[in-house]
């Protein structure tokens, strides 16, 4: 009874391999400044909300921020 059975190992599956590492590499490189660049964006525009402004005239306004801080 035989238990391990053997690995057979092609070239045509080591250049697979090889393939879908440098594939995995190479978007981990190109995505990385991307996603770096969006969050130091995000970071240097946020802004304070304004609460009041003087006018002459009487008026009112309302608004709604469902997303503050996202």
């Amino acid at each position: 009874m035989r238990i391990i059975k053997s690995i057979v190992v092609t070239k045509k599956k080591i250049f697979g391999l090889l393939g879908g590492i440098a594939a995995l590499a190479l978007s981990v490189h190109m995505i990385s400044p991307t996603v770096q660049s969006v969050f130091r964006v995000a970071e240097a525009e946020r802004k304070l909300p304004i609460y009041c402004v003087d006018t002459p005239e009487k008026k009112v306004s309302i608004s709604f921020d469902a997303a503050w801080g996202a």
